[in-house]
């Protein structure tokens, strides 16, 4: 128990952190160092207890083991998640704690309890939803950033472009982000993967305020002289010159685009992209992408449809991918006859990759 503690205080001791502040455990960035340090000493105090009591009763009588534990789960996700099935048996088998010392019930209690340690409560994941907490509170893989930087990138810059530049809720890059899910591999299409995608989101836009004008070179210079700052607030964790590398790519993006929406000339726009799948073979991956908004004017120029006088709210959309549809739904802008879709992009599938893509067959109803 001393080791544990020791441990503990240490910790807070190398950071300007107090006990009852409440920040997300990527925050703290413990080292690899420390991360060594904890595996060791929580797997040293199961070995203590175990002989004379369970995993269990640990649980049940050791606040701290708890709080501790959460925190080792997190980095565990972070350093150490490679893909594949999600599943608790690595974290706890590096502990040295068999799948049968700990029921699932009190594995859950150990979640809440010790996240509550740290003021912090279960996020509102599906599915496996302890151990979404815990990865919420990681951040994202590092094996997710080395091996997927060029797909992250391509699902944060439209992210970013969706965007605009307006305030967008958490909820709803989340839900763009679900939409760019064929751009990553299988194992990572989890809605935990998605909220940490659009926290990184927040973040640029934050640098992007922040800065002393909105040029390229003033976000950047606010970025760089500034990143200790921007670092702790990224669920990212990788060599500085990496992330310095993704982030500056992104920042770019975000100079770029507007603090007011527009009329987007292209509100259409198709991409095609070869992706390395999760077999380490090359798939056509390709999605339509709907961005800003659409006015009367340019359905009627594009599309050849004339919206009525009456500027309907909804307006329902059909287009003919090959052989097959896909719809959307249009909502007028309140205060003027543009419409905007709060769907960002749709998958083309893969066995119409090549096939011509109809505009000109839209069929808008009232």
């Amino acid at each position: 128990m001393d080791k544990l503690i020791s441990w503990h205080q240490e910790f807070y001791q190398q950071r300007d952190f107090k006990p009852d502040e409440c920040v997300p455990l990527y925050k703290l960035r413990p080292t690899k160092k420390e991360f060594e340090a904890l595996t060791s000493v929580l797997r040293a105090f199961v070995a203590e207890r175990t002989p004379f009591m369970s995993v269990n009763t640990i649980i049940d009588t050791c606040p701290l083991f708890n709080k501790l534990f959460v925190l080792y789960a997190a980095e565990w996700w972070k350093r150490k998640y490679s893909g594949g099935h999600w599943t608790w048996k690595h974290i706890i088998d590096d502990l040295g704690i068999e799948e049968d010392e700990i029921t699932p019930q009190k594995r859950s209690v150990c979640v809440s309890r010790g996240l509550s340690r740290w003021n912090l409560k279960i996020a509102d994941t599906s599915g496996k939803r302890f151990l979404g907490a815990i990865a919420i509170q990681g951040g994202l893989p590092i094996h997710f950033l080395t091996s997927q930087e060029g797909n992250i990138y391509r699902v944060l810059e439209r992210l970013v472009k969706h965007a605009e530049g307006a305030e967008v809720s958490s909820s709803r890059l989340e839900t763009w982000a679900e939409e760019l899910q064929y751009f990553l591999p299988h194992t990572y299409r989890k809605k935990e993967i998605y909220a940490l995608l659009a926290q990184v989101v927040e973040v640029l836009f934050n640098i992007k305020r922040k800065a002393s004008d909105q040029t390229t070179k003033a976000i950047l210079a606010e970025w760089r002289s500034n990143h200790s700052k921007w670092l702790t607030e990224l669920p990212i964790t990788a060599p500085y010159e990496e992330i310095d590398r993704l982030i500056s790519k992104l920042l770019g993006v975000v100079a770029a685009t507007n603090e007011k929406r527009t009329i987007s000339d292209d509100f259409l726009t198709i991409h095609r992209n070869l992706i390395i799948n999760d077999k380490g073979r090359l798939t056509c991956k390709g999605i339509i992408e709907i961005a800003g908004t659409i006015s009367a004017e340019q359905l009627l120029n594009k599309f050849n449809y004339k919206v009525p006088e009456n500027n309907p709210f909804v307006l329902n959309v059909q287009l003919s991918i090959g052989s097959y549809d896909e719809h959307l739904t249009l909502h007028s802008v309140i205060g003027n006859s543009k419409y905007s879709s709060s769907v960002k992009s749709i998958q083309i599938r893969e066995e119409a990759f090549f096939d011509q893509i109809i505009f000109s067959t839209f069929a808008l109803q009232i």
